[in-house]
C-alpha cells in the first residue's frame, strides 16, 4: 500500500442561532420558566443535567439483547439522516449550479437541534422530517449526543465540540426559558450561558467565543451587533493528520483537472493505493484514513459523462444510503488520485428547507413554544457558509450555520480498479463508526 503524504486536517465549523421578538415582550409566568438575567454578562457553565450516555447499535447489533434501560443509537436513524443530508446537497446543488457546493450535515443537524428542541406540533414534525429524515428529535439528540462523545473522546485526532446560548437581556426583550428546555439542551448539548445587552460589545464577546472555539479559523460571525432576542450558536473544531504521509513520489505536479464548464485547470495531485473501495450508486468511492482511522476523507466519482447534480438525483431517487454503502463496502483495493483543492461556499437555506417540505418554521404561526415562555418566534434566515482548503501540507474545513429568528439540507472488473479524481467528484469527511458525513462537497471546478 503506497504511503500518503503526512498532512494535518482541521474542519471547523459553527452553527448559530438568532431569535428575534417583536410586538408583546413579556417574560411569561408558571414555574416552567428559568429568567436569563440583564446582569448576566459573562459565560457560564449550565451545569444542571448530568450528560448522557449513548452507545451505538449497528446494523448487525440491532436484533441481539441490550438492556432496557440504556439508551442506544440505531444504526437506522443515521441511514435516515444521511439521506435527508443528501437531499439538501442536491437542492444546493440546483441552486448553486456552476458553485463547488460544500455544506455540513453535521452542523445543520447541530443547529437545528438547539432550535427544534423548542418546536411543537407541525413545526416539529417538518423540522425532523428535513433535519432528520423522520427521525423524531429525542432520537436525534441521542444520536447526535453519541457523534459528539466520539468526536471529543478521541485521542488520535484533535475535535473541539461547543454550544452557547446568549439571551438578550435590554429592557425591551425579556425572556423566559422553560426548564425543560434548558433541562434537554444541558443533557446532550451542555451549552455555555450568557444573558447580555445586545450592542457592540456583545458582537466583539461573540465573535471572540467564536474565534476561540474554532481554533481561530472562523475569527467572526456577525458584522454588526446580533439583533433580536436570542443567539444559540454550535461550534466544531477537527485537526487531525493522514494515518499514513505522501511521500514526495505521491505528488504530481501540472496535472489536468477537466472542470465542468470544459475547460482545464492545473492541479497538484496526491495519489495512492487505499483498501477501502466502495461503490454509491453507480459511483465509485475510496476513503483516505486520518490518524487512529475512526475518520476518513472520502472521494467519490461518479459515471463519466454524468452531471454531478443527475448522479446525486439518481442516488436520491433509487433511495441509496450513503451508510449503507459503506457498511457493505468491499475489502477491494484502489488506487488514486486526489488533487489539492480550495473552496469556499455560501447559501441562504430557507429556500432549500422550504423545498423540502419544511415550511411552517419561517412563518408567524411557527409553534416553537417549548423554547420560550414568551411571545411566538419563527425563522426568518437560515445562512450556510462553508471553506475547505486540501493541499500537501494539510486540509482545513469550516463552515458556519446562522439561523435567524423572527416572532410571530458488483461485479469485481479484471483490471485494477483506479478512481481519478481529474473531474467533478464528490468528496466527505465521514465518521467510520456510523458513516455519517461531517462535511459533503462537490467540487466542479479548480481555480
Amino acid at each position: 500500500m503506497k504511503k500518503l503524504n503526512k498532512r494535518s486536517i482541521a474542519a471547523v465549523l459553527a452553527a448559530m442561532v438568532m431569535m428575534t421578538g417583536c410586538g408583546t415582550n413579556g417574560t411569561g409566568n408558571g414555574g416552567n420558566a428559568a429568567e436569563i438575567k440583564p446582569s448576566e454578562n459573562s459565560l457560564v457553565k449550565t451545569g444542571n443535567s448530568e450528560k448522557v450516555s449513548v452507545e451505538y447499535v449497528s446494523r448487525m447489533e440491532e436484533s441481539s439483547d441490550r438492556p432496557a434501560d440504556k439508551e442506544q443509537a440505531y444504526y437506522s436513524d443515521y441511514k435516515d439522516m444521511d439521506k435527508a443530508a443528501l437531499k439538501i446537497f442536491a437542492q444546493c446543488l440546483e441552486t448553486s449550479p456552476e458553485d463547488n457546493v460544500l455544506v455540513s450535515p453535521f452542523s445543520l443537524e447541530m443547529g437545528f437541534a438547539l432550535v427544534e428542541n423548542g418546536a411543537d406540533g407541525n413545526t416539529l414534525s417538518e423540522i425532523e422530517k428535513v433535519i432528520g429524515g423522520g427521525v423524531s428529535v429525542n432520537d436525534m439528540n441521542r444520536d447526535l449526543g453519541y457523534l459528539s462523545s466520539r468526536m471529543t473522546a478521541d485521542q488520535d485526532v484533535k475535535w473541539n465540540v461547543a454550544n452557547s446560548i446568549w439571551v438578550n437581556t435590554d429592557g425591551n426583550s425579556d425572556v423566559t426559558l422553560k426548564d425543560e428546555y434548558l433541562n434537554t439542551v444541558s443533557s446532550y448539548y451542555n451549552p455555555e450561558i450568557s444573558g447580555l445587552v445586545f450592542d457592540d460589545a456583545a458582537k466583539d464577546k461573540i465573535n471572540n467565543w467564536v474565534n476561540e472555539e474554532t481554533f481561530g479559523m472562523i475569527p467572526s460571525i456577525i458584522g454588526e451587533p446580533p439583533q433580536g432576542r436570542m443567539m444559540l450558536i454550535n461550534a466544531v473544531a477537527f485537526k487531525g493528520e493522514w494515518n499514513q504521509a505522501f511521500d514526495d513520489a505521491s505528488i504530481i505536479e501540472d496535472f489536468v483537472f477537466n472542470n465542468n464548464d470544459g475547460s482545464k485547470s492545473s492541479v497538484t495531485m496526491l495519489c495512492g493505493d487505499s483498501d477501502k473501495y466502495f461503490t454509491f450508486g453507480d459511483g465509485e468511492g475510496f476513503k483516505v484514513d486520518y490518524k487512529g482511522g475512526q475518520y476518513s476523507f472520502v472521494g467519490i466519482l461518479p459515471p463519466e459523462g454524468v452531471d454531478i447534480k443527475d448522479y446525486v438525483q439518481s442516488l436520491i431517487d433509487n433511495d441509496v444510503s450513503l451508510v449503507e454503502s459503506m457498511e457493505y463496502g468491499s475489502d477491494k483495493e484502489c488506487s488514486y488520485y486526489l488533487p489539492e483543492f480550495k473552496t469556499e461556499y455560501s447559501q441562504e437555506m430557507v429556500p432549500v428547507m422550504q423545498n423540502l417540505g419544511m415550511n411552517e418554521a419561517f412563518i408567524e404561526s411557527a409553534d416553537f413554544s417549548k423554547l420560550n415562555n414568551g411571545s411566538g418566534l419563527y425563522i426568518s434566515r437560515v445562512l450556510h457558509k462553508t471553506y475547505i482548503d486540501v493541499n500537501r501540507e494539510g486540509t482545513e474545513a469550516a463552515a458556519v450555520t446562522a439561523i435567524q429568528m423572527t416572532e410571530g439540507c458488483v461485479m469485481e472488473p479484471e483490471d485494477p480498479i483506479v478512481i481519478n479524481l481529474n473531474r467533478p467528484f464528490i468528496y466527505m469527511i465521514v465518521d467510520n463508526v456510523t458513516h455519517m458525513p461531517i462535511f459533503l462537497g462537490a467540487q466542479t471546478a479548480m481555480d
